[in-house]
């Protein structure tokens, strides 16, 4: 694939992805809408209210993209065209560094200091897990 193919496609992966993350992040708001409007009760019920208003979305989107990073480092050769177009482009348009600082700097500002804590590291952590496991199913 030429210079101008491998670009083109890494932008065409990346609108991809982007488009997953917020197709993502929309079925989640429509889910939390209808739970709340079943219950009559915009916080939820239950023993997991208190994670309705957790960064589900944004967790799912970075920790499926690291797990992808991962295997495209172990299964494709370093370099390789689709390596780029598929670790760059889609995975590189479906996670957000920036919202995820964005989540942590909000708790840190509103003192909610374990809702920061738990945002940065669970993030970090399970992204990291995440790499690993597909690092080492890719045979890496």
């Amino acid at each position: 694939m030429s210079a101008l193919g491998v670009a083109l496609a890494v932008g065409a992966a990346g609108a991809v992805g982007a488009l997953t993350r917020v197709m993502l992040d929309d079925a989640w708001l429509a889910y939390r809408a209808g739970r709340a409007s079943r219950a009559g009760d915009p916080a939820g019920s239950g023993r997991l209210a208190g994670l309705a208003g957790w960064p589900w979305p944004l967790l799912i989107v970075n920790v499926v993209g690291s797990f992808v990073l991962g295997w495209v480092h172990g299964a494709l050769p370093a370099g390789s065209a689709w390596a780029t177009v598929i670790g760059a482009g889609w995975c590189g348009g479906l996670t957000t560094f920036s919202t995820w600082a964005v989540v942590a700097a909000g708790a840190l500002k509103e003192r909610r200091w374990a809702r920061a804590a738990t945002v940065l590291l669970g993030h970090l952590v399970l992204g990291l897990c995440a790499a690993a496991l597909g690092l080492a199913l890719a045979g890496a």
